[in-house]
């Protein structure tokens, strides 16, 4: 190939081996590049606004209580995760029943007045999907 030098206005050839290591730069930088795929994250932050919105509209959540809380539920929600899929390892069943979720909830949430509301709520859903 040929490369023009600007100072003196004179051609020279330029260097195979500079032309193919700048080609092997760039595909490894595209390389990096398709490498680095971002894992979805979920966000529960939005619906946690839109709930307090709902149940108390004069005030409003800064955005690192959001955050707090947002880590909070999907720290539970792993945890109970996790639980189930040992429940489920253990019966050696596909499916999980109604029975199995809630000896979850109780395992992770602990015997306590959250337990109970947790176990009530979720029925009351259970309920209200069954009769769709």
């Amino acid at each position: 190939a040929v490369v023009s030098t600007q100072s003196t206005g004179k051609y020279k050839m330029a260097d195979k081996k500079t032309q193919t290591n700048k080609a092997i730069n760039a595909s490894t930088q595209a390389d990096d590049k398709k490498k680095k795929i971002k894992r979805p994250t979920i966000e529960l932050g939005i619906y946690l606004a839109r709930l307090h919105k709902k149940t108390d509209n004069k005030t409003r959540l800064s955005l690192k209580s959001l955050v707090t809380t947002n880590e909070m539920l999907l720290e539970f929600i792993r945890s109970l995760s996790k639980v189930l899929r040992e429940l489920k390892q253990k019966t050696k069943t596909q499916t999980l029943n109604i029975n199995d979720i809630k000896a979850a909830i109780r395992l992770v949430v602990g015997d306590g007045e959250l337990a109970k509301h947790c176990i009530m709520e979720g029925s009351k859903a259970v309920m209200k999907f069954e009769k769709k």
